[in-house]
């Protein structure tokens, strides 16, 4: 019987068999041998569950009648793990594949050895070979203004204790995701980690960043089916929503018309660049999507 704790891996699908697969593909890599897989398909109405089944059959498949999101399609696994007493449950997104197969015995290590920590990440890295933004800051205004300003560049050489991680490979503890609750799917896409590995640092937990190769990310299929516009307003409507939910509206109400001033700059850099303008809409969006958002965080506190 192997003596190390178990580890769930749990993958959300959603109409993108092809990375799907060639994630699963890579799973054997792995050098930790007790695991078990689930994916969650988040409703894709496609031939997704039907090849899963027919390819690898030891997979244990989710069918979600509908799409949950992100946060939505992780909690439904999150929930097996917990009424299943896995002690570890790592996510990992569809559309990476294994590159250090040494990575999840190294987290699970650290996890053992030191019980203050609630969450923990490794190095991500791109396509191209360059390391993705894998160290996340918490969204404050300061936070923000450095984002914007290109002025973010955290450190992905040494190993620290950070605000979040990048949730698409992630560990987790059993305990510090029962304090701290499930992702919370308000967000659908984009922020929710952060969130929610705030939500654990409140409850006293540790999120470590250890500087290690992991996963080769490829970049979301699921995200390129979506408009470039939706994407840019969901991420700074969540912002907000993380700031209102935790009772720091005036961030909030400071942060709303900074992005409306900045996208205001892209847009009038962007006509004189190439005399393309980002369109009203655009911001309209932003400010109704804002607003939703911003009820929605009131009523999730």
């Amino acid at each position: 019987m192997n003596d190390k704790p178990q580890v769930l891996i749990l993958i959300v699908n959603w109409r993108n068999y092809p990375d799907s697969k060639a994630c699963l593909e890579s799973l054997p890599l792995l050098t930790y041998e007790n695991y078990q897989v689930m994916v969650v398909d988040n409703g894709s109405g496609d031939d997704s569950i039907r090849l899963i089944r027919k390819e690898f059959p030891y997979v244990q498949l989710v069918e979600l009648d509908k799409n949950l999101g992100f946060a939505g399609g992780n909690n439904v696994g999150l929930e097996f793990a917990l009424e299943n007493d896995f002690p570890y449950v790592l996510l990992l997104n569809n559309d990476t594949t294994i590159l250090n197969g040494d990575f999840l015995s190294e987290l699970v290590q650290v996890l053992e050895s030191e019980q203050e920590i609630g969450a923990i990440g490794p190095a991500v890295q791109q396509t191209n070979g360059l390391t993705q933004l894998s160290i996340l800051p918490y969204p404050s205004l300061g936070n923000t203004i450095k984002n914007s300003l290109g002025l973010y560049d955290p450190e992905h050489k040494k190993r620290q204790f950070v605000d979040s991680v990048a949730g698409c490979c992630v560990l987790v503890r059993r305990e510090a995701v029962q304090m701290a609750g499930l992702l919370d799917d308000n967000y659908f896409m984009y922020g929710e980690e952060t969130e929610w590995f705030f939500r654990m640092r409140k409850n006293g937990w540790k999120v470590l960043y250890l500087p290690i190769k992991s996963i080769i990310h490829k970049g979301s299929a699921s995200i390129e089916m979506l408009e470039q516009q939706d994407i840019y307003v969901e991420c700074r409507a969540n912002l907000i929503y993380t700031l209102v939910k935790h009772n720091q509206k005036m961030q909030a109400v400071l942060t709303l018309p900074l992005m409306t001033i900045l996208l205001l700059l892209r847009s009038a850099l962007s006509i004189f660049r190439s005399g393309d303008s980002y369109p009203l809409s655009m911001i309209l969006d932003l400010w109704r999507k804002t607003l939703i958002k911003w009820n929605l965080a009131k009523r999730a506190k």
